[in-house]
């Protein structure tokens, strides 16, 4: 029973990076983000285009039915659809206003467990650590030869896992940009990750 509990000690603490591995983590993270910013304004852009057609649409609708070109019914009828999509715009721009907020918020929520997932877990009730298993673990722990054999872990945490293992041997150098640094780390798509 001891060597199942030191077993299970020793793994709790090779899932905790240390707080460098994390910091730069979170500023590869951050230059992903400012890159992938580029396209989100393009795309405000778009909408802030968008919302201007579509209230000078607005504007020539009610424009025809003062001249008596079209009905009281047909005007509400397109004022209508016009106004729904004007307000599918004008989420679609509050949703990217959110992003930056809400990623930011949910990274370090997220490297704060990591680096303390030991420790919360040995504090937790028992309703807590079975969903924290849980959320990393695809399937259960085996203990074999005294040790717990390598997890299986679910695939977003075992993405983020492999590649903060990745950047533990990693120093950031006076000098070094992050791009250098991020690009020593491999990218992931569809196909496994490559160097």
């Amino acid at each position: 029973m001891k060597d199942l509990h030191k077993g299970f000690q020793d793994l709790l603490e090779s899932l905790s990076p240390s707080p460098s591995v994390i910091d730069l983590f979170k500023l590869i993270l951050e230059e992903q983000y400012k890159n992938s910013n580029t396209t989100k304004q393009k795309r405000i852009e778009n909408l802030n285009s968008e919302l201007e057609k579509l209230k000078g649409r607005k504007e020539k609708l009610l424009d025809t039915l003062l001249d008596e070109v079209i009905t009281k019914d047909t005007y509400e009828a397109h004022s209508r659809k016009i106004e729904n999509e004007i307000g599918e715009k004008e989420s679609a721009m509050r949703n990217l206003g959110n992003f930056q907020t809400e990623l930011t918020k949910y990274v370090n929520f997220g490297t704060l467990i990591l680096t303390n997932f030991k420790d919360l877990f040995e504090h937790s009730p028992i309703s807590v650590k079975n969903q924290l298993l849980s959320s990393i673990l695809a399937e259960k722990l085996e203990f074999k030869d005294n040790k717990y054999r390598t997890p299986s872990f679910k695939e977003g945490f075992n993405y983020i896992f492999q590649n903060i293992n990745k950047l533990k041997g990693k120093e950031i150098k006076k000098g070094d940009s992050f791009s250098t640094i991020s690009r020593k780390v491999p990218g992931a798509g569809l196909e496994p990750a490559r160097p």
